[in-house]
């Protein structure tokens, strides 16, 4: 008789066990096709991925501050002959020195140049016209008018006449114009 009420027993409590792992399978699966397990599991993860970026951060940037002296002793001092960038084009030589410095950086070789005056109706600013004849590929081409673009000069790119040659390179004419202002 215990025997038997032993069993029964052992069976309800089964039967409770089996109904709760049952239950709570349920709900696991209702709460993942809601989506709040998921945005549980990426809430707990995200926070982590966003621990180590900024830990990541952190270690780079004091990486830097240790590197400092190093960055530091390596910038390289600008030389007290700096060009006077709006009277560049009162001189032809630095013009001519200017374009041959930018030239080489791009690996282009000039073939012919060419400078004369423009005239100044306005009276606001004098004008040297350059023109720049060379052999160079289409890349070479767009760097040199972006070093123009870029160098802080008081110049402009009047026109480009590129014409293609075999090789994928191409035979360029540029009209640079180099101003400076009349300040009387």
């Amino acid at each position: 008789m215990k025997y038997i009420e032993r069993m029964k027993i052992t069976e309800k409590v089964n039967s409770a066990r089996i109904a709760l792992l049952l239950l709570v399978l349920c709900i696991a699966i209702a709460l993942t096709y809601s989506g709040i397990l998921t945005e549980i599991y990426t809430s707990i993860t995200g926070t982590m991925d966003k621990y180590r970026d900024i830990k990541e951060q952190f270690n780079h940037m004091h990486d830097n501050i240790r590197a400092a002296d190093v960055y530091m002793s390596k910038n390289v001092s600008l030389p007290d002959n700096v060009y006077i960038w709006d009277e560049i084009c009162l001189y032809p030589e630095d013009a001519m020195l200017f374009l041959n410095d930018l030239c080489e950086s791009n690996g282009m070789e000039i073939k012919r140049i060419r400078f004369y005056q423009e005239p100044d109706v306005a009276g606001v600013a004098d004008s040297l016209t350059s023109e720049i004849e060379f052999e160079c590929t289409y890349e070479c081409l767009l760097g040199f008018m972006d070093d123009i673009k870029n160098k802080g000069v008081n110049a402009a790119v009047g026109s480009v006449n590129a014409f293609e040659l075999r090789g994928g390179r191409i035979n360029a004419v540029i009209i640079v114009n180099f101003y400076s202002l009349n300040y009387n």
